[in-house]
């Protein structure tokens, strides 16, 4: 407590009778409470003044505050005074007799240059500073005593240094004694000095008659009376010379005089000669002069020793900065690190690794768990690069990314396919995407996001997906990519750069299955897939989230620790106050309450380090990398393995250093002493001009040459890139390494520098996510250490599906092709919907025995298509069926160089024989299965119901684009990837196995239902109006398809009619005689510009029929075409009539119900399903739109037309509205969603003519577009046909 006038402060004492609501003054400095302003006012006034004195150290003129602190200080000082030195100083304390000041300094000049027995002391051995007990004292001999006693340089420390001690390592087990001399010793910077002394000899003295003495209960306390000094040091006690302090007589202390005040109070003055004074003058001259000297000397080393410290700051600043981990010169030896072993060579297996990361990272997105139960593993990984097996799971990782794309593909069309705009600029290579797309809409009549995928038809689907994508998009879709997928761009996708540089790789997919690719192959088409996906807005979402994620933890574990700090620091100020007794509570209260602060810290503790390794868990959990060390190898968490894993990578090497690094061993897990003076002697080096032989100092040499063997031991630079462990690495080094025990880890964290930019920052993450990262070791599997993973692979039950081993892939394909195609024939010809009618069985027997040349003759397409003869449908250009990666041809021959180490036996560019023979002649055998397909059993994508011709010529285009494709077709893949699309393109509700009565909607009694031979609907013979009651004979037509049926016999009866006409007019112009025939018109006789009508046979000058020229083939004159026109007319009319029991005279005089028109458009137009038919359709959106819809058509036109008066009655805007429909289901396939709005509008369509009471033919069109009014599901039944 501070004193004032050497009392201490009486507080004031606090009234019990203080009201709750009463003011008073509250004295923080004295913690008092006041009533009465006046005494709070002088309290703070006198705690202000510096009237105070330290109760420990005797220092005066402090404020309260001040010598409350001095205390403090002088408290903290005693806690820290060595304990070791108490006894000793006590014993020598007590050999002194005289003033306290006399006392301290005696004790001070003994104890400052002497080790006791029993004190920690730093003892310089092996070239470094550690800890050491002294054992003993050995004290000099006497002819040592006399020889320093009798030396002119004698000092009070030169005896003293004399002294040997023997000494034990504190921190070592074995107890080897050492001798070591003074100067191999020192105490601890700050354990010892005079005023640390001084504090403590003044806690335990006390006057005793004319000298101060040590007390009495100190005495006994410390055991100081039983001491002897041979228990505390060496040789004889020091022996202290003091004077006895004279007194008067009157018992006061009286001073000795000085001899010039004796000489001068006596009035004694003695003369001085002339030498005397001179002498007395030259010797204070010299005296002066040499005080001068003196002091510009010690000037002079006082600015040295400033600016040398000041230098050996500077550098021990900058030495404690982060720099380039291969400058350090104090670098520890890292550990050896478990190879990793796989089959996968290591040069592709990081980037197997990073497909497997992938994989792991967005499973969700990709259903991972879907394609692999068990996950992508590195066993399962080898399966996929290494083996060549059909069901090796190269084909399932295919089919994996592949739908994860087309779904991402179709989720992003959503978002833009609705609006409306034009192509955006196009560049040559995605021209070329387009030109597949619109290959894929030729000859499969479908996208590739519609098609089948299977192991079989997995190559052809990724060779035409890397054919086609980076195709051209409209301007809407360039704006939507721009702001959700970071101005993604069609040129930027990863196929183009494929397409260009690996040309050979989609040649072999054109020939070979997937799983046969190279290694290399393998992975550069994985790895084009990965990429690609990376582009989508799903993935590059959950690469945000994941990086949002991470600056949210980090923002919380920053403010956890601030909180955490600033509540310890509360909670220790305010456990000092209680020590202190600051709070005014009871010794005993306050006890008790400082271990409830204890219990409360141990809980806020454990809660804090609950938080804090929540929140690291989470921020750790999914990162991948860690850090990099020296040798920039990178160190990662590979969560699909799992492991720790470290790769040394060649392409972040960089070039060697110009000097090698020299290593200083003494640096490593030095202290600041050790490291201050080798700064020191670094900066002596660089300001002396003699660097050679100057001796070291504190036993740290500055020069030194480090070995090649121990460079590379450290991982350091060399400056040879031939041998440079960090810039060079050998073609046959290993790169991957991983952590296998959680030793390793410890000891990979203690090896790191943290003076090191790299090896720093991977020293805290290692520290932070030590627990995520010791369990990702723990679960580390073994076989990534195992040798056996080097052995060949095992055939596994999933391989080659089931076909023998000795089986190669080709071989398995065939087998298949051959399995699908006879499967579909039969299908077909159970169902009465085709099959191969004339030979069958042979047919059958030699596709099964692969017997080419027999079945040559037999399966070529010798037949055509049952379709009309029609020029447009003979118009197919070569460059309509041709394969879209024919253009790559060219660039075959420019391989990638990365390549050119490889086999080019290894590179899969041709077909044997067998195979060749065997893809063509399956691919005829496929054709001539479908040519026994009747078109009426052709749906969408290869066929459709139109009534108008033309649509039809267009549906026989796809029909022969398909097989002139077929036909080209170079793999196994290509071949079922056809038959694909020929079994999702025929009506197998058609089929007799899963036929149903269309009139009463049952397939019961199969064995009389009759079926339609057109188009093979079946009827109950007793649901027929009149029933049957057997099978007719003959063919046998419903009442729908029979004036079809009935039109087409026309067709081809005025057909024929026609070419017998044409003949016989050839045969009567040969035979005809050479008179010459007048022109019908004008009378005048034949030139040579005449036409010959071939109705009424009539002769026609040019000029007088308005021809320009002659026209070829058969021509009909004005009259006869008139004529035929009028019958015609007649002729559709009574058909019209018979079909909705309403005459031509009806329909002449009804009025255009025109209110019931515009109700019906504008409800059409309103729906939500009419936004693609409510405008015409531009050809910069969809380029051949107009080559397949001739007669093109939209609800916005119907209604112009109608308000503008063109139309006269109500079956000319029915028809332009089934027009409509025609186009939407002619032009697009089931699965479009623009084909699906066509049909739900059609539905609303039929629902509202019939609420309207509009007369418009619902069975017609609903049947012609696809369109099925029971929406029951028709399960699969067999039957056989009744005829």
């Amino acid at each position: 407590m501070p004193l004032l006038k050497k009392k201490t402060l009486e507080k004031a004492k606090v009234d019990e009778f203080l009201r709750d609501d009463e003011e008073v003054f509250h004295c923080a400095m004295t913690n008092e409470i006041f009533r009465d302003y006046d005494e709070f006012a002088e309290r703070t006034i006198l705690c202000n003044s510096m009237v105070w004195t330290c109760s420990m150290t005797g220092k005066g003129n402090f404020t309260y505050e001040e010598a409350l602190q001095s205390e403090q200080n002088a408290q903290q000082m005693l806690n820290e005074f060595p304990t070791e030195l108490q006894i000793p100083i006590l014993y020598i304390a007590t050999l002194v007799k005289g003033t306290f000041s006399e006392m301290l300094d005696d004790v001070h000049i003994f104890v400052k240059d002497r080790f006791f027995i029993g004190e920690k002391i730093e003892a310089y051995v092996a070239n470094k500073w550690s800890a050491y007990k002294v054992v003993s004292v050995i004290p000099p001999t006497e002819k040592e005593l006399l020889a320093v006693k009798n030396s002119p340089t004698r000092t009070d420390a030169s005896e003293a240094h004399l002294y040997k001690y023997v000494v034990i390592d504190a921190n070592s087990v074995s107890k080897e004694k050492l001798t070591c001399n003074f100067s191999q010793l020192r105490r601890k910077k700050a354990s010892y000095s005079r005023e640390k002394g001084k504090l403590f000899l003044k806690q335990h003295v006390e006057p005793k008659g004319q000298f101060i003495g040590i007390k009495d209960s100190a005495l006994e306390l410390f055991g100081v009376k039983d001491l002897k000094f041979d228990q505390i040091f060496g040789g004889p006690p020091p022996v202290f010379e003091h004077k006895l302090k004279t007194t008067a007589p009157n018992g006061k202390k009286v001073r000795q005089e000085t001899l010039a005040k004796f000489l001068s109070k006596n009035n004694i003055i003695l003369p001085k000669t002339k030498e005397e004074e001179e002498k007395e003058f030259i010797k204070k001259k010299e005296r002066e002069e040499a005080k001068e000297k003196e002091r510009e000397r010690k000037q002079h080393e006082r600015e040295l020793k400033r600016q040398r410290d000041l230098e050996i700051r500077t550098k021990l600043q900058d030495w404690n900065l982060p720099v380039n981990d291969l400058l350090l010169e104090d670098q520890k030896v890292l550990p050896i690190l478990t190879p990793m072993r796989s089959r996968i060579p290591d040069k592709y297996l990081g980037d197997a690794l990073s497909i497997m990361e992938f994989t792991h990272t967005f499973s969700s997105i990709l259903s991972t768990r879907t394609f692999f139960p068990n996950g992508i593993t590195l066993n399962v990984m080898e399966r996929i690069l290494l083996e060549t097996r059909v069901g090796s799971a190269m084909e399932t990782i295919v089919h994996m990314l592949l739908t994860a794309l087309f779904k991402l593909e179709a989720a992003e069309k959503e978002n833009y396919s609705k609006h409306l705009g034009g192509r955006w600029g196009a560049s040559q290579e995605t021209l070329a995407a387009d030109r597949c797309q619109l290959w894929l809409l030729k000859n499969y009549g479908s996208t590739l996001f519609t098609m089948e995928m299977d192991i079989c038809t997995i190559s052809e689907v990724l060779r035409l997906h890397l054919l086609g994508s980076g195709n051209n998009v409209n301007e809407t879709a360039v704006k939507w990519r721009a702001q959700y997928r970071g101005g993604y761009e069609s040129e930027e996708d990863p196929a183009i750069s494929f397409r260009l540089h690996n040309p050979h790789i989609l040649k072999s997919l054109s020939l070979h299955h997937v799983c046969s690719l190279p290694l290399f192959d393998k992975i550069k088409v994985l790895d084009c897939l990965v990429s690609q996906l990376m582009t989508y807005k799903e993935v590059r979402d959950a690469v945000e989230q994941n990086h949002d994620d991470i600056r949210e933890n980090k923002l919380k574990l920053r403010t956890a620790q601030q909180a955490e700090r600033k509540r310890l620091a509360d909670v220790d100020a305010q456990i000092a106050q209680l020590k202190k007794g600051q709070l005014d509570i009871p010794a005993s209260k306050a006890k008790a309450k400082i271990d409830e602060l204890q219990v409360a810290e141990e809980k806020f503790k454990s809660n804090f380090e609950s938080v804090t390794d929540s929140i690291q868990n989470k921020l750790y959990k999914k990162a991948n990398f860690i850090g990099y060390d020296r040798a920039q190898r990178a160190y990662i968490k590979l969560h699909s393995i799992p492991a720790f894993a470290v790769n040394q990578d060649d392409h972040q090497q960089g070039t060697c250093l110009p000097e090698i690094t020299q290593h200083v061993p003494e640096l490593v897990d030095a202290d600041k002493q050790t490291i201050m003076n080798y700064l020191g002697k670094l900066s002596d080096e660089l300001n002396s001009s003699d660097k050679e032989n100057e001796p070291k100092q504190n036993g740290v040499e500055t020069k030194t040459t480090t070995s090649l063997a121990k460079i590379n031991e450290l991982l350091m630079c060399t400056t040879d890139p031939t041998s440079c462990p960090v810039h060079t690495i050998s073609k046959n080094a290993l790169r991957w390494y991983f952590v296998d025990t959680e030793e390793q880890l410890l000891e990979l964290q203690n090896s790191l520098n943290k003076r090191g930019i790299n090896e720093k920052e991977l020293s805290r993450i290692i520290e932070l996510d030590y627990t995520n990262l010791t369990k990702l070791i723990l679960r580390t599997p073994g076989y990534l250490k195992d040798s056996e993973s080097n052995l060949p692979s095992r055939f596994h039950k999933d391989d080659n599906w089931g076909f023998p081993e000795k089986m190669s892939v080709n071989e398995v394909l065939r087998a298949t092709v051959i399995d699908r195609i006879l499967t579909l024939e039969d299908k077909l010809f159970d169902g009465y919907l085709g099959g191969i009618s004339k030979d069958r069985n042979e047919f059958r027997t030699l596709v099964e025995e692969c017997e080419y040349e027999e079945i040559d003759a037999l399966t070529r397409p010798r037949t055509k298509w049952h379709i009309e003869e029609d020029e447009e449908a003979k118009q197919i250009a070569p460059s309509d069926w041709e394969d879209p990666g024919k253009y790559l041809e060219k660039n075959m021959a420019d391989i990638d160089s990365e390549d050119s180490e490889v086999e080019s036996d290894e590179i899969l560019l041709a077909h044997t024989s067998v195979d060749q023979k065997s893809v063509k002649f399956l691919a005829y055998a496929l054709a001539q299965i479908a040519l026994s397909v009747k078109l009426n059993f052709i749906s969408k994508p290869l066929g459709q119901f139109v009534s108008s011709p033309k649509m039809r010529i267009l549906r026989q285009n796809a029909i022969l684009l398909w097989e002139q494709s077929l036909l080209n077709s170079t793999s196994y893949s290509q071949i079922l990837l056809h038959c694909h699309v020929l079994n999702n393109s025929i009506a197998w509700s058609k089929s007799t196995q899963m036929v149903k009565c269309k009139t009463c909607k049952r397939g019961t009694n199969e064995q009389n239902i009759l079926l339609c031979d057109y188009c093979n609907d079946g009827y109950h013979l007793y649901c027929l109006r009149p029933k049957l009651n057997s099978v007719p004979d003959g063919n046998w037509y419903c009442v729908v398809c029979k004036e079809t049926v009935e039109m087409e016999e026309a067709k081809r009866k005025q057909k024929h009619e026609d070419e017998e006409k044409k003949k016989k007019l050839e045969e009567s112009m040969q035979t005809e005689d050479d008179e010459p025939q007048n022109c019908f018109v004008c009378g005048e006789e034949e030139t040579e510009d005449i036409v010959q009508c071939v109705a009424c046979m009539n002769i026609y000058h040019l000029e007088c029929t308005n021809l320009k020229r002659a026209v070829r083939g058969a021509w009909t004159c004005t009259p006869c075409k008139e004529e035929s026109e009028r019958e015609a007319m007649q002729t559709n009319g009574d058909h019209m009539q018979r079909r909705s029991g309403r005459s031509n005279e009806t329909n002449v005089d009804m009025p255009l119900n025109n209110a019931a028109l515009q109700e019906l458009l504008g409800g059409v137009i309103s729906n939500e399903s009419a936004w693609p038919f409510i405008k015409p359709v531009h050809k910069h959106e969809v380029p051949d739109y107009y080559d397949i819809i001739k007669k093109p058509m939209d609800f916005g036109t119907i209604k112009y037309k109608l308000n503008m008066g063109d139309y006269q009655y109500d079956d000319e805007v029915l028809s332009d509205c089934q027009l409509v429909f025609e186009n939407c289901h002619t032009y697009n396939s089931s699965g479009d969603e623009v084909f699906q709005c066509g049909s739900r509008l059609l539905k609303y369509f039929v629902k509202k003519c019939k609420d309207l009471k509009l007369d418009f033919d619902v069975t017609i069109t609903m049947e012609t577009n696809g369109v099925s009014d029971d929406e029951e599901d028709q399960p699969p039944r067999k039957s056989r046909r009744t005829r």
